[in-house]
């Protein structure tokens, strides 16, 4: 019993067996042949090195309070003390209403004087831009 000779060459896993030669190359048509550089001169290569801006880590205060906070402004990326404006909210509404309802409607506007009752809306001083708002409920 004669037992099958190897292949010549081992075959990968995936690789099919080529069978027979090759297909000739054709040489390609409309490429121009550049002489290369003459003896002597060392070819030149130009590096562009880019400057990357460095990544900004910005601290922002997601629960602003009734007071003036320190942050950083995300419009104008400023450390800042924000700029406070009261602004009549449910609060100062609801706390009419009861004034009202208790029987003290001539102290029923009392809570549109004072700013414990409105709700704190926080501005950066720079750019004037909204940055959070307190809601007293």
């Amino acid at each position: 019993m004669a037992a099958n000779p190897p292949p010549a060459y081992p075959a990968y896993p995936g690789q099919q067996p080529q069978y027979g030669a090759p297909p000739p190359a054709y040489p390609q048509q409309g490429y121009t042949n550049y002489p290369s550089q003459p003896v002597g001169y060392a070819a030149q290569t130009n590096t562009v090195v880019l400057a990357q801006p460095q990544p900004m880590v910005i601290a922002t205060v997601k629960n602003f309070g009734a007071n003036a906070t320190n942050t950083t402004c995300q419009h104008c990326r400023q450390q800042i003390l924000t700029r406070v404006e009261y602004e009549v909210g449910t609060m100062t509404w609801l706390a009419c209403f009861l004034l009202w309802f208790v029987g003290l409607w001539c102290c029923c506007f009392i809570p549109f004087c004072m700013d414990n009752c409105k709700d704190a809306v926080h501005y950066c001083p720079n750019c004037s831009n909204h940055l959070g708002t307190y809601s007293r409920m």
